[in-house]
């Protein structure tokens, strides 16, 4: 029988109201001075880069700071090269449709890491207490040492601060400073841009909550202070904005390269008060985690309709439902407590006789809803039909996939 190349599925996890988690014992103002960090630093960008300006075609304005093949977004948010084409594509209509994978999330919420060898012993103990406090608040992370896993975090001292947004496939580094050891709070916050998160002033809403002196940012800095739906970056928010968050900037910018005026700030509440330094994850970055990560899960089910080979001719035929769980190991069914939109790409491939291969005939994305009170629901039928000769040679044949699209993609 000729074996089949298994379909590869990516599986939707919606954006769903997550469980609240109790917090890690609160933190007392005696203990946020005592303990204030003294090296965070979001600013600082590696020398002998340039900054490079994007116009796109939908309006959208991008301006990111270049250093070799890394491009930064908002002075600590790490961007690759694949991901700045993405945005081409996304922003300047090029594509009929495109995959909303510019922010991937870990599957599972299984994190591999590493240290490189560069870091001190006192620096991986902050690292790992920074991924202990994330585990502890988002019972759905899991940091392992990685083994051979393809896709992991290395963790390296360097002379800035930045981290990737979302799990970008391959290895991917979170730079740290060590001054002299890493610092708690800038670990917490970098990897919280590896499991998806931007900033908190970037957020589309911050203007029913802060105003932002825009006089006081010089003018090659003000791209760092737009929201990322006026960068064009796919995105999304979840819950109020929280002024507590360690994701966000404090009011008073005191870095010379980017205000003109450090002793005024840059960024108030609406009736005028500032905020400071956020040291420690807050119940909002907690709740946000945890619905990338926490319940319900995703499972797909596939019901065999038919599997039939007779030697020259085979069929495959599957019928796909998106189904919800309240634990990880998908044991505990759950129903969805509110409807939700999601997304589904359908792909279908034919066989070329001229190239002898399987080329792309149809690249489809639409939205569906999955109505509240629902366990489960039918996606379609994910089919392979294909004739061949006794050499196993492909002559014909066609193929249906459904992938699975949204905010949590697991």
């Amino acid at each position: 029988m000729k074996i089949l190349s298994l379909l590869c599925m990516a599986c939707l996890v919606m954006l769903l109201y997550a469980c609240q988690k109790q917090n890690i014992e609160p933190q007392d103002t005696e203990k946020k001075e005592t303990q204030a960090p003294h090296n965070i630093n979001y600013f600082s960008l590696p020398p002998g880069g340039e900054y490079v300006n994007f116009q796109f075609a939908n309006g959208k304005k991008l301006s990111l700071y270049k250093s070799d093949t890394m491009y930064l977004l908002e002075g600590d948010i790490a961007l690759t090269p694949s991901q700045v084409e993405q945005l081409k594509i996304i922003n300047d209509g090029s594509a009929r449709t495109f995959r909303l994978e510019f922010t991937k999330h870990w599957p599972r919420g299984v994190v591999p890491f590493t240290f490189n060898a560069n870091l001190s012993t006192a620096s991986r103990n902050t690292i790992q207490t920074a991924m202990n406090e994330w585990e502890i608040l988002v019972g759905g992370l899991d940091f392992v040492p990685r083994g051979s896993q393809a896709n992991y975090i290395e963790f390296t001292e360097s002379t800035i601060n930045n981290s990737p947004v979302g799990m970008i496939g391959g290895k991917q580094i979170i730079n740290l400073i060590e001054n002299p050891t890493v610092d708690l709070t800038s670990a917490e916050h970098e990897i919280a841009h590896s499991l998806g998160l931007f900033h908190e002033q970037s957020r589309t809403d911050r203007g029913n909550f802060i105003n932002i002196n825009l006089s006081n940012i010089k003018s090659g800095k003000l791209h760092n202070f737009q929201t990322y739906a006026e960068q064009g970056i796919p995105g999304t928010q979840f819950g109020a904005f929280d002024f507590n968050s360690i994701m966000l900037y404090p009011s008073l910018i005191t870095d010379p390269d980017f205000v003109f005026n450090t002793s005024i700030p840059t960024m108030t509440r609406l009736n005028g008060t500032t905020w400071g330094w956020n040291f420690w994850i807050s119940a909002g970055d907690e709740e946000t985690v945890e619905a990338i990560y926490g319940p319900p899960y995703v499972r797909l089910r596939y019901e065999l309709i038919s599997n039939y080979d007779n030697g020259t001719y085979w069929e495959n035929v599957n019928d796909v439902y998106l189904e919800f769980f309240a634990d990880q190991q998908c044991t505990q069914p759950v129903n969805l407590n509110i409807s939700h939109d999601f997304q589904i790409r359908s792909l279908s491939y034919i066989y070329s006789q001229v190239s002898l291969r399987w080329i792309t005939n149809g690249d489809y994305t639409y939205r569906m809803n999955l109505p509240a009170g629902s366990h489960s629901y039918y996606i379609g039928q994910n089919s392979h039909h294909e004739n061949y000769d006794a050499s196993y040679n492909t002559l014909s044949g066609d193929e249906t996939q459904f992938f699975y699209q949204g905010p949590n993609q697991r």
